[in-house]
């Protein structure tokens, strides 16, 4: 009698070490997912603000070279004597 008490309390001690250990272990990949995501997401907005800012320059130096290629026409009308014609 006094053997199947003592079983039911090492069942009982076990059981509660596993579900323990079970908690422990969700929580402890719970936390380590969130902070990997968080991780990721950080690193995934770094890299397209990145070429974000790369596609910016790109389009500004274009906008500049297209610029300077009018400047560079009215600069041959004024040379040519050329006027514009009015309909």
């Amino acid at each position: 009698m006094r053997y199947k008490k003592l079983k039911k309390k090492y069942h009982i001690f076990y059981a509660w070490l596993i579900v323990s250990a079970l908690i422990i272990i969700c929580l402890v990949t719970f936390f380590y997912i969130r902070q990997l995501n968080q991780t990721i997401s950080d690193n995934i907005i770094r890299s397209i603000s990145e070429i974000a800012e790369h596609d910016k320059a790109t389009i500004e130096a274009y906008i500049d070279i297209c610029w300077e290629d009018l400047e560079e026409i009215v600069a041959r009308f004024t040379s040519y004597d050329c006027r514009t014609k009015q309909v």
